[in-house]
């Protein structure tokens, strides 16, 4: 009976010495899902913190996690997934007695952001503030696009509401009924009687085509009422004409070859590194050859369009433009 005893406490011993060698662990299970929809948030991201190693995964399709082998005692854990404030639940008692199992709902992570405004953009309204109806701009490649315009403004503002041509031998504009001659062209600010070749060579105050090159145009504007005081007493309508500035980097050169001319333009800085930009276009009219070739009236243009752009730190901004043009007529009977 002694020996007995002695035998079952020796076993009782051993296998106590043995559970205490052992570490002792536990699982944590549980789910992730959104704290108002509470649908799953599949991938959320669950870890033990301060565990060596990190332990930890990520949350499955139905938003379930698992995570064995976790040491008893008190852990804190860590769930995070994009666009949710993270979470971390502190000091969760781990035993061996029980599996522990939660549900984690999580809360959307709202940013405050700046102030956006949305300001549409019309590249149709006029440069000229005070022009609010009847007034349009138009751009270099409007006017280079157009079907029939010749690079010529005016005739571009045929396509335009209120617009059109009394012949198509000229580039008059009649606006609403009224004569070209009432047309105001201004270049660069500056009131401009004539502004196109053969200038007034008919009844209508018409000419052929504008002295200088749609190349050397910046955006511009076409109004046709309600015109601003700055217009004075014009009754048909306003051309109001900007050139562009040349290249500010490099020097550019552009050529051009058609059935109406040749078209030559520079452009550049004047110096490296410098702000001040110059812009020079020729134009040559092939127009009278065919007349003559045909034996019939002949007329011929050649024009040299410029501006000079000068901007200066202490001085003020210079700007330098000009437009020359020389037109002649052939006759066959002048021979």
């Amino acid at each position: 009976m002694f020996l007995r005893i002695v035998l079952f406490l020796t076993i009782l011993i051993l296998n106590i010495s043995l559970s205490l060698a052992q570490e002792l662990t536990q699982t944590i299970s549980g789910k992730i899902v959104d704290g108002i929809s509470k649908q799953p948030l599949m991938g959320a991201t669950i870890t033990i913190q301060n565990s060596n190693p990190l332990r930890g995964t990520t949350a499955d399709s139905v938003g379930k996690f698992e995570i064995t082998d976790i040491p008893i005692g008190r852990k804190d854990i860590e769930v995070s997934f994009m666009g949710y404030q993270p979470i971390v639940i502190k000091g969760i008692l781990i035993t061996s007695a029980k599996e522990y199992s939660t549900i984690i709902e999580m809360e959307e992570s709202l940013e405050s952001l700046d102030e956006i405004f949305i300001t549409p953009i019309n590249q149709k309204r006029p440069l000229n503030k005070a022009a609010k109806v009847s007034a349009r701009s138009f751009s270099i490649e409007e006017a280079t696009r157009f079907a029939g315009g010749l690079g010529d403004p005016a005739r571009v503002a045929y396509s335009f509401a209120g617009a059109t041509f009394g012949s198509a031998q000229d580039n008059g504009v009649v606006i609403r009924g009224n004569s070209p001659t009432k047309t105001l062209w201004r270049i660069e600010g500056i009131e401009v009687s004539r502004a196109s070749h053969f200038g007034g060579g008919n009844l209508a105050g018409a000419g052929l085509i504008t002295i200088f090159s749609p190349n050397v145009l910046g955006s511009s504007d076409f109004i046709t009422g309600a015109f601003p005081a700055v217009y004075g007493n014009v009754t048909s309508g306003v051309f109001d004409i900007n050139f562009r500035n040349g290249n500010k980097n490099d020097t550019k050169y552009t050529g051009q070859l058609g059935v109406l001319g040749a078209d030559f333009a520079v452009e550049g800085p004047f110096k490296k590194e410098s702000n001040s930009t110059y812009l020079i276009n020729y134009r040559h009219g092939f127009i009278g050859y065919y007349g003559r070739l045909a034996g019939g009236v002949s007329p011929g243009y050649q024009d040299l369009s410029f501006k000079l752009d000068i901007p200066t730190k202490e001085n003020g901004h210079f700007s330098m433009w000009g437009i020359a043009g020389l037109s002649s007529i052939f006759t066959p009977w002048n021979v």
